[in-house]
């Protein structure tokens, strides 16, 4: 992982190695906030975006630079608070955990028939996707079962939270973001869904396939390029999709992600799909909960990616679904219930532990989809000095994206100066812009730091977020 810069890596291990032995936490005394021509600041304040509005703390882990602005206040972090949700679950789990998910049988299996219970048991595995999901049908499939029959069960009891509507948020129930956690989630509980011109006709298709999902094109073709198409989607009848718009006639297609279904009738459609292409045979019934007692262990999926892999996609891609399971599996995979609730208290234990207190922060569900979640500039940067006390600093550091090259930043920060000098989790809603992670400057240093911008205008701060970044490059 984070092969595209190792151009830079001998002087990032060098820097971690002088970190490790010198970084100290105990002196987080208040500094003043900074004046409005401050050249942090004007970066903001120029675009139109007041002072008040904007949160910074940058700290050289050696503790030889310090700046602040506002670093107390308890701001809106969005999707940067995955930094405390992946640094916690990183460090109470340990960067080779495995997720394990479990197939139990109830009933008879004659003759390749298993008539009775099969039951998929979610282990919270936030990355269970359609290519394992082959590999455990193949493996049921080695056991002589070619036909199944009776009842198809999703437990999901790991977990203790209800599965809510994904329309909550933003009333879009069908964006990917917006998927609810569910200790059984299988590809994120989305497909891609591509439309394209055959012959004359526009076809539609997801991938994975989904069993007996009903695909109704209804797009129009009209003159023009890839920028004239429009796709609008009507979910209005259960199992049947209706995919309608427009698609340029000079256009070879268009993608787009979509969640459908709930956890339970997804799953279901995903397995039955998978079984079906593998030349099995199914007719059951999907129900949600646990395996029947008594029922057999058929087999145990281990996943083949450690944790700290799935960090790496948390926060190079910003992954919400991926992040709130992360999240309640901080409770569900130490002994605690797997609720919110509970994987809240747990951080703030695992803060005390480190010698960290944040009585300010609020968390919601730990992915940043949240009006209400909370940190302060100053204690993000905190978690993140924590980080490179770690001895596991460099793999963490690499789960965040790179300048210029990976996820969320691949086109953001592209120049010479920076290109592949920073590691920043990025943070978007409504009213909010975000930044927190790393710096290796010209001079040798490593900062980190976190900049918060809350604010109606928040969008202003996209080019003055990157500035600061080239700026500590630069100057610090």
């Amino acid at each position: 992982m984070f092969s595209p810069v190792r151009h830079g890596w001998w002087a990032l291990n060098v820097t971690l190695t002088f970190i490790v032995g010198a970084a100290s936490l105990s002196s987080w005394a208040q500094a003043p906030g900074l004046k409005a021509d401050h050249p942090a600041i004007a970066l903001f304040t120029s675009a139109g975006l007041p002072a008040d509005s904007i949160a910074l703390s940058l700290q050289s882990a050696d503790g030889q630079v310090r700046l602040e602005h506002q670093a107390d206040r308890p701001f809106n972090p969005a999707s940067t608070i995955k930094v405390v949700t992946t640094r916690a679950a990183l460090s109470l789990l340990g960067d080779d955990f495995r997720f394990r998910t479990r197939v139990y049988a109830d009933g008879q299996l004659r003759s390749g028939v298993l008539q009775g219970v099969l039951t998929l048991k979610g282990g919270g595995d936030p990355k269970l996707v359609q290519e394992d999901l082959a590999q455990i049908v193949s493996q049921l499939r080695a056991q002589g079962i070619r036909e199944l029959r009776g009842e198809w069960r999703l437990d999901g009891s790991l977990f203790s939270e209800p599965e809510v509507s994904p329309a909550l948020f933003d009333g879009q129930p069908l964006k990917p973001y917006n998927v609810t956690p569910h200790a059984a989630m299988l590809n994120f509980k989305s497909v891609r869904l591509s439309v394209w011109r055959s012959g004359g006709q526009v076809k539609v298709q997801t991938d994975p396939k989904l069993s007996d999902l009903r695909l109704a094109p209804q797009m129009e073709s009209v003159p023009g390029n890839c920028s004239v198409n429009q796709v609008d989607l009507d979910w209005a009848e259960a199992g049947r999709l209706v995919v309608r718009g427009k698609l340029g006639r000079s256009c070879p297609g268009a993608e787009l992600h979509v969640s459908l279904f709930d956890h339970l009738q997804f799953a279901y459609r995903l397995f039955a799909q998978a079984w079906r292409d593998s030349g099995g045979i199914i007719r059951m019934r999907p129900v949600g909960g646990p395996a029947p007692a008594g029922s057999r262990l058929l087999l145990e999926w281990v996943s083949p990616r450690p944790l700290i892999e799935l960090l790496g996609d948390i926060n190079k891609l910003s992954n919400n679904p991926m992040a709130r399971t992360v999240f309640l599996g901080i409770s569900a995979q130490t002994g605690g219930n797997g609720t919110r609730e509970d994987a809240g208290r747990k951080v703030q234990q695992w803060l005390g532990s480190r010698g960290l207190q944040f009585p300010e922060m609020v968390l919601e569900n730990g992915s940043g989809l949240s009006r209400h979640e909370r940190i302060s500039a100053r204690h993000m940067t905190a978690v993140l000095i924590d980080g490179l006390r770690a001895p596991s600093a460099t793999q963490w550091i690499e789960t965040f994206p790179a300048a210029g090259l990976e996820g969320t930043l691949r086109r953001r920060l592209k120049d010479a100066t920076v290109r592949g000098k920073a590691w920043v989790k990025t943070g978007t809603l409504e009213d909010v812009r975000a930044y927190a992670g790393y710096v290796q400057t010209k001079s040798g240093r490593f900062i980190a730091f976190s900049a918060f911008v809350n604010h109606p205008q928040a969008r202003l701060a996209r080019v003055p977020l990157d500035q600061l970044v080239e700026w500590m490059v630069e100057n610090l």
